[in-house]
């Protein structure tokens, strides 16, 4: 069944894997803690880990059906009553028993950013390093990857960003970065293995290059936010969008928590990061 327009998110997680809070943030860090996970990790080949992979799975697809769905200028087939739906036209079709949500591709980054933030969190409250590291890596891939296809959304992307430099930190380290607790998949594990360091190392470095050139356009999309405080909206009013320069410290905090954890372990040249220029 395909996705309802507004989030992705409308069956339940899991048995044991209770749906964590959505949070926002006035830019970057502030109010980007990651929920607590679970006290013990799920056993492998058990039927709460299959459930979870499964469900994960199904909104890691959707993400990247979504995101295909912007540039194909095709219809959305959902259902086989749904031919001739537009892309960017939504609307819900019904028949007896059964409800299909049409929805159309991603329309902005803030979007994309709303949809991968929520598996990060369900991945993070799993307390498996086995799943987490894995899925991680790949929703850092996605969000990567995405970024440059809309108008930079600094508010969103900073705080996506600062979310899973967080989660990397700390799975790096085995400890929760903010709080020095052990993660409770790693009382009995060692830290990440070389080769997870080096994927991380590499999409680290692409993304802070991203980063720069994205802001380096200087095309922001500051449309409120779903939710938004009039505090925020007053934040936002103060943000020169214009300059950029109120961006510079975000720029150069993208994965720092990270490159701070991988330190010496990893041979090569240190991360560095050019700085952009305003337009």
């Amino acid at each position: 069944m395909a996705d309802q327009a507004g989030g992705f998110f409308h069956g339940p997680p899991p048995t044991g894997l209770l749906s964590p809070p959505h949070s926002t943030a006035s830019l970057s860090t502030a109010g980007s803690v990651l929920p607590f996970p679970r006290s013990s990790p799920l056993r492998s080949g058990s039927a709460k880990e299959l459930a979870f992979r499964n469900y994960v799975d199904k909104h890691i697809n959707a993400i990247q059906r979504k995101y295909a769905m912007k540039f194909s200028g095709e219809d959305n087939e959902a259902d086989e009553m749904g031919g001739g739906i537009a892309v960017h036209e939504r609307r819900t079709l019904m028949r007896p028993g059964h409800t299909a949500y049409v929805e159309a591709g991603y329309e902005s980054f803030r979007e994309v950013a709303r949809d991968i933030e929520k598996v990060v969190e369900i991945v993070w409250v799993s307390g498996t390093p086995g799943l987490q590291i894995p899925y991680l890596l790949t929703l850092a891939l996605l969000t990567v990857n995405y970024i440059p296809g809309f108008p930079a959304v600094p508010r969103t992307m900073f705080r996506l960003l600062d979310k899973l430099d967080t989660a990397f930190a700390s799975l790096i380290q085995g400890k929760d970065i903010e709080t020095g607790e052990t993660l409770p998949g790693f009382l009995n594990r060692k830290g990440m293995s070389g080769t997870e360091k080096v994927r991380i190392k590499s999409l680290v470095e692409r993304t802070r290059v991203t980063v720069v050139e994205v802001m380096s356009k200087g095309e922001y999309d500051v449309d409120v936010e779903q939710g938004q405080t009039e505090d925020e909206e007053d934040d936002d009013d103060m943000i020169d969008y214009d300059s950029g320069t109120d961006f510079d410290m975000e720029v150069a905090r993208v994965y720092d928590k990270t490159l701070v954890e991988l330190g010496d372990t990893l041979e090569g040249a240190a991360i560095g990061l050019p700085q952009f220029s305003h337009v």
